[in-house]
């Protein structure tokens, strides 16, 4: 949902403002296009009007015109750079657009803003494991993890990047320590089995495998047939 998180320019104009909120009603009732249109008739009217390119970038990025909505982010950023959720947002679409350095840039930027920003943190992470950055990655799980210690998610990417770093028995706690959390979390389960394979844990891995395909992941499935039909 679109939402105002702005404060309106004193300066602003009625017929600004009367265009922003149909945009909003607009963008309420799904009618996206309708909404971007208003967004943007508020923006020529009032250039600097932050929550209208904040809300158009929004639903510009739900339309996956991610280029468009970092242009419209940084126009948000360029009239008040104080804003944590424009920074991550803007880091978002650059992850969408393949810049996982300028999405690092921003997400450390919202961090910097706000240092209890789970989300930023684990995005972050997640943009830094693409880069094969995994010690900067784990740290930030690690962080995100501190303030939020029961995220099964955080949690199972942490013994992901310790698993690319080869500490497979690190791997396996946090795995198991998501699972704890998530009894359901298929994902965790095969890869847990994958660190114990590397381990040469065959039977602990094979039962792992099993677990994660009787929870729906084929991709489970398909390595229980190939690697453990003896056990």
């Amino acid at each position: 949902m679109v939402v105002l998180l702005f404060v309106q320019p004193a300066f602003s104009q009625k017929r600004a403002d009367k265009n922003f909120r149909k945009g909003v009603a607009y963008a309420e009732k799904g009618e996206h296009d309708k909404a971007v249109k208003h967004f943007s008739k508020a923006i020529r009217i009032n250039p600097s009007f932050v929550s209208a390119y904040y809300n158009r970038a929004y639903l510009e990025s739900k339309q996956n015109k991610y280029f468009e909505a970092i242009h419209d982010y940084s126009n948000a950023l360029m009239f008040d750079p104080n804003q944590p959720t424009v920074y991550y947002n803007r880091a978002a679409a650059k992850e969408k657009m393949g810049d996982k350095r300028g999405a690092i840039s921003d997400y450390t930027k919202a961090i910097e803003m706000n240092p209890k920003y789970v989300k930023a943190y684990v995005n972050r992470g997640a943009a830094r494991s693409a880069v094969d950055d995994y010690l900067g990655a784990i740290a930030d799980y690690t962080a995100a993890l501190e303030l939020n210690p029961n995220d099964p998610y955080a949690l199972y990417l942490r013994a992901y990047n310790k698993s690319r770093m080869g500490d497979y028995y690190a791997a396996i706690k946090d795995y198991t320590l998501s699972i704890e959390i998530n009894p359901n979390f298929a994902e965790a389960y095969f890869n847990r089995a994958l660190a114990k394979c590397d381990l040469g844990y065959s039977f602990g891995c094979c039962f792992d495998m099993k677990k994660a395909g009787e929870l729906g992941l084929d991709e489970a499935n398909e390595a229980y047939q190939k690697h453990c039909k003896d056990h």
